[in-house]
C-alpha cells in the first residue's frame, strides 16, 4: 500500500498498518467530505430538498395550518442545513473535530483517573505481537535422543513427546498473537474508518434533515456517527486493559525463558469478548442519545385549531369532535351538555373546597363524550321497548290504524 499515508514495513506490520488505516480514515473524512460537498450531484440534491421543504410550508400556508413557530423553525432548519453542508469550516468545528478529538480528550481525562495507561498503544501492541509471537529458543530441542549400550535409542518415546510440547507452545503462542492484533488492531481500524466514512457523507445525511419521509436517513447517520465515535473511546479502554495483563505474564515468560505463557488463550479472548460488549453498549448508547434528541427537538403536538385536520380546541386545549361543529345540537344533545356542565362544576367546587383531588375542568371534553356516548346507546336500547309500550296503549296512532286496516 502506497500514497500519501506511506505503506506498511513487515518489520513492524502492526503499527505500520494502524498508522497507515488511520491517515487513510483522516484523508477519507476530510477530502471525502470536500468532493462530495462539492459535486454537481449534491448540489442538484440540496436544490431540490429545499424547493420541496419551501413548497411543503407555502401549502400548509395557504391552508392556515402553518404557526409561526413552525415557520421559524424551518428557517432555522434550512439555515444550518446549507452552512453545514457546504461550509467547511462549520462543519469542521461543529462535527469533524467533536467526533474525531472528543474521544481522546475524553480518554485523556478518563484513563489516567481510574489508573489505565492508554498511551502509545499502537507501539506496545506491536511489541506485544513481537514478543507473543517469538518464542525463545530451546536447547537440545531439535537433537537426538542418546543411544544406550545396545545402541537403541534411550528412554524410548519420551524425548519425542518433550520435544512436541515446545512445538504446541509455540504454535499456540502464534495463534494468540495474531488474535490479539486481529481483535485489538482491527477492531480499533474498522471503528476509524466507519467514522470516517460517516463524516464523508455527512452532507448528504444532513440535507436529508429537511424533510419528514428522508428525516430516517440522518437520524441512522447520526446514530452511527455517535456509535463509531463512542466506539474510538471504549476499544482503546479494552486494549489498554489487555495489554497490562499480557505485558506482565510476557515479560515473566521471557524472565524464566519459557515457550508456554500461562492463561494466553484465556486472556486473548476473554478481551475479544469485552470488546464486543463494549462496542455494543457503545452503539446502544448512541441510539438513546439520538432518540432523545428526536424526542426533545420534534415533540408531538396534538391537531387543534390551525392544523391540517381543520380541529378545533375548546378553552382547556383539547380538541372537539368534529360532528359538534358541523351538526346542529338537538334538545337532547343540549339537555345532556347542560347535565354535563352541571355535573362538572359541581365537582370542580366540592374539590376547591376540599383542597384535594385533581381538576376536573381540564377533562371536562372528556366526561361530556362519555356522557354522551352512554346516552346515545341508552336511546338505542330503550327504543323498542318505548315503541311496543306506546302501541300497547293505543298512543302510537299510526300502528293502531295499521292494525285495524288488516283486521
Amino acid at each position: 500500500m502506497s500514497g500519501q499515508c506511506g505503506s506498511t514495513v513487515p518489520d513492524a506490520l502492526v503499527q505500520s498498518l494502524i498508522s497507515v488505516m488511520d491517515c487513510q480514515a483522516g484523508l477519507l473524512g476530510t477530502d471525502g467530505w470536500r468532493g462530495l460537498a462539492g459535486s454537481g450531484t449534491f448540489s442538484a440534491v440540496l436544490t431540490g430538498l429545499l424547493t420541496l421543504a419551501l413548497v411543503r410550508l407555502g401549502y400548509r400556508l395557504m391552508a392556515g395550518a402553518a404557526t409561526p413557530p413552525e415557520i421559524v423553525r424551518l428557517l432555522f432548519q434550512m439555515g444550518f442545513v446549507i452552512a453545514l453542508s457546504t461550509n467547511w469550516q462549520s462543519y469542521n468545528k461543529l462535527v469533524y473535530q467533536a467526533a474525531t478529538q472528543g474521544p481522546a480528550e475524553i480518554a485523556a481525562k478518563l484513563f489516567p483517573a481510574a489508573g489505565i495507561d492508554a498511551s502509545g498503544l499502537s507501539r506496545r501492541l506491536q511489541n506485544a505481537y513481537d514478543a507473543i509471537r517469538t518464542p525463545p529458543k530451546t536447547e537440545n530441542t531439535d537433537a537426538a535422543p542418546a543411544a544406550d549400550a545396545n545402541g537403541q535409542a534411550g528412554s524410548g518415546q519420551v524425548p519425542s513427546q518433550l520435544a512436541q510440547a515446545p512445538v504446541e507452545a509455540s504454535s499456540t503462542r502464534l495463534e494468540a498473537a495474531d488474535l490479539l492484533v486481529v481483535i485489538g488492531a482491527g477492531s480499533w481500524i474498522a471503528a476509524r474508518l466507519v467514522l470516517a466514512l460517516m463524516l464523508a457523507l455527512g452532507p448528504l445525511a444532513i440535507v436529508a434533515s429537511l424533510l419528514r419521509s428522508t428525516s430516517g436517513v440522518f437520524t441512522g447517520w447520526l446514530r452511527t456517527l455517535l456509535g463509531s465515535a463512542l466506539a474510538t473511546l471504549v476499544i482503546p479502554l479494552s486494549l489498554s486493559l489487555e495489554l497490562q495483563v499480557l505485558e506482565a505474564l510476557v515479560r515473566e515468560a521471557l524472565q524464566n525463558d519459557t515457550v508456554e505463557i500461562a492463561g494466553l488463550n484465556v486472556i486473548v479472548w476473554t478481551f475479544a469478548l469485552v470488546t464486543l460488549a463494549l462496542t455494543a453498549a457503545a452503539q446502544r448508547l448512541a441510539g438513546g442519545l439520538v432518540e432523545v434528541g428526536r424526542w426533545s427537538l420534534s415533540p408531538e403536538r396534538p391537531m387543534g385549531r390551525g392544523d391540517a385536520s381543520g380541529g378545533s380546541r375548546a378553552g382547556d386545549g383539547e380538541p372537539l369532535p368534529m360532528r359538534q361543529l358541523s351538526q346542529p345540537a338537538a334538545p337532547g344533545l343540549i339537555a345532556t351538555q347542560q347535565r354535563t356542565a352541571g355535573i362538572v362544576q359541581a365537582l370542580e367546587a366540592r374539590s376547591r373546597t376540599l383542597h384535594e383531588g385533581p381538576s376536573v375542568a381540564a377533562h371536562r371534553t372528556t366526561i361530556l363524550q362519555a356522557a354522551l356516548a352512554v346516552e346515545g346507546g341508552a336511546r338505542r336500547h330503550a327504543a323498542p321497548t318505548d315503541r311496543a309500550k306506546r302501541t300497547e296503549l293505543g298512543l302510537d296512532r299510526g300502528a293502531a290504524t295499521a292494525r285495524g286496516g288488516k283486521a
